[in-house]
């Protein structure tokens, strides 16, 4: 089977954004990347998420210098 590329986008999501990770982290199938791109939050969110990165090498965190949405 091939690995898997999982695509995840937040922007001030630190109220909900470590259960989606663990969520997704703790699927059966285990062999996949994580990919995450975070909007410039304002929140802890990047924290967080860099948190996830040190702990499993599935996770890779990309955090945007300024948001690209507003």
């Amino acid at each position: 089977m091939e690995k898997i590329n999982i695509l995840m986008a937040t922007y001030n999501g630190r109220r909900y954004v470590a259960k989606q990770v663990e969520s997704i982290l703790n699927q059966t199938y285990k062999d996949f990347k994580l990919i995450i791109s975070d909007d410039a939050s304002t929140d802890s969110t990047l924290k967080i998420l860099e948190e996830f990165e040190k702990k499993d090498s599935r996770v890779e965190v990309y955090g945007q210098i300024e948001n690209r949405i507003a």
